[in-house]
């Protein structure tokens, strides 16, 4: 479980860098401070931080973290065999919500003229692998398969022992 919670905490901190680069470009944007954020919809031309998928994804790796926690430092094996499946299910969730947001990213940049193809932010990207966006993706999906490993050495380790 500690490499669950490593590649959650890694996942955290790009999620939330990403956020906070997307608040501070939204509030200068929009001229308006921290107090633009009340509004939903801007007149600009950057969307609002708490409307886009990188907030949300942001959100799950925190609630997913602390549960990664809980889950590691658990001594009720019963009671952690349930949270771990659980946290599986969250995981899968945010690994699927994280692929949809990345696929039109990747699809534009291999099928759009260079240069004309951007992520969350208005600026274009050089490549889609390094986008925030895929470094969501690429911790709930490492999560993921560390959960799985986790859960099939219960499997193992209760079939052996009965």
């Amino acid at each position: 479980m500690a490499g669950t919670a490593l590649a959650l905490l890694a996942g955290t901190v790009i999620g939330w860098t990403t956020v906070f680069g997307e608040v501070e470009r939204y509030c200068d944007d929009q001229g308006t401070g921290l107090g633009g954020l009340i509004r939903l919809s801007g007149e600009g031309n950057v969307t609002n931080p708490l409307l886009a998928p990188c907030f949300w994804g942001s959100v799950a790796f925190v609630i997913a973290l602390a549960w990664a926690l809980y889950v590691l430092f658990d001594n009720q094996p019963q009671k952690r065999r349930k949270s771990i499946r659980g946290l599986w299910w969250l995981l899968l969730g945010g690994t699927v919500f994280a692929f949809v947001n990345n696929l039109p990213v990747f699809l534009d940049f291999y099928t759009k003229p260079k240069g004309t193809v951007t992520g969350c932010s208005p600026d274009a990207i050089t490549s889609p692998f390094l986008t925030g966006c895929f470094g969501g993706f690429a911790s709930f999906a490492a999560a993921l398969v560390f959960v799985s490993l986790a859960l099939w050495s219960i499997r193992r380790l209760k079939k052996k022992h009965g």
